[in-house]
């Protein structure tokens, strides 16, 4: 959602959109965004799964690797199709597939991050139709 997960300061690189982008066209911004296309981005837009059934993120929270603070989810909601609270989190590059904590409230939770959906992360159901 942007405004939430993106905004104008995160490149489609980052957010993992740069597959949608058609670099042999012409397009508004092509000339700014070729510099970062070979760069490895800091950071990257990850979903976060919460192993606690009890954990309600609201969004805005520190995400921890120990005691580090590697980035911050940025919307959340109840996965219905996970059974358990999922969010949406820009996360370092070295934290983009971690076991990681989530302080909500002044708690932790342990959860699970990666660049792929919550549910069916491969498409096979969708595939299946």
């Amino acid at each position: 959602a942007y405004g939430h997960d993106m905004d104008t300061d995160t490149n489609p690189m980052a957010a993992g959109l740069d597959f949608a982008l058609a670099w042999e066209t012409s397009f508004i911004g092509r000339d700014a965004l070729q510099p970062l296309r070979d760069a490895q981005p800091s950071t990257t837009v990850a979903t976060v799964i919460f192993e606690d059934g009890e954990a309600w993120p609201l969004g805005n929270e520190p995400i921890y690797m120990g005691d580090r603070i590697v980035g911050q989810t940025t919307s959340a909601a109840y996965g219905h199709r996970v059974g358990r609270a999922v969010a949406v989190a820009m996360v370092e590059q070295g934290a983009s597939e971690a076991e990681v904590s989530v302080d909500i409230a002044g708690t932790r939770f342990a959860a699970k991050t990666q660049t792929a959906a919550a549910f069916d992360p491969e498409g096979a159901r969708i595939r299946s139709f």
